[in-house]
């Protein structure tokens, strides 16, 4: 058949012919086809399959909640830290958030609040994340790494967060002078 050769459109296939052979094949090449599964195909292992195969954060939101697991869910922040969106409270353990905020995006305000260590925190710094959800308890010392890591690390930190300690932090990191607003300018 033309479609276990990726020489037709999934869509052209009618679905007497979708069997679970046809779906696994297409499903490896294009993951962003799950939505065309046929209701008697629908299971774990092929959504499985569409998630390691899809582009980043298409598959997760499209797997009917009774079908999903874990191990899916995983599989889905792994390839896009923004899949976390999708991935039901019960699943979210501090392994999958720790996985979630190590990807570029915005993450941390998905992490469930009894996960948002001091620890997560910096790495969701480390890794380039806007820092607005870090809890008010670690913000001065995550706030102080993020300016001490990266030379523009301070624009993480909210606008209206920002002091003339953080902003020191930065200049001495290779912050530009001129990109400090005059109040907030380093005395020397």
């Amino acid at each position: 058949m033309d479609i276990l050769e990726g020489k037709c459109d999934f869509n052209d296939v009618p679905n007497e012919h979708r069997s679970y052979a046809v779906c696994l094949a297409q499903l490896a090449r294009h993951g962003y086809d799950i939505t065309y599964l046929p209701n008697e195909n629908r299971s774990a292992e092929l959504y499985l399959v569409a998630v390691r195969c899809s582009p980043a954060t298409v598959a997760l939101r499209w797997i009917p909640s009774e079908i999903l697991t874990y191990d899916i869910c995983f599989e889905g922040v792994k390839r896009s830290g923004e899949n976390l969106q999708y991935v039901p409270e019960k699943y979210r353990d501090a392994e999958m958030c720790l996985l979630a905020v190590k990807k570029p995006g915005e993450i941390l305000h998905l992490v469930p609040h009894e996960h948002r260590t001091l620890q997560l925190c910096k790495i969701a710094a480390f890794a380039g994340q806007k820092l607005k959800h870090v809890p008010d308890q670690f913000k001065e010392e995550v706030y102080a790494y993020v300016c001490s890591i990266y030379q523009y690390g301070i624009l993480q930190i909210p606008a209206n967060e920002r002091t003339k300690e953080h902003y020191l932090l930065a200049y001495n990191n290779g912050f530009s002078i001129e990109c400090i607003p005059e109040d907030m300018r380093p005395n020397f």
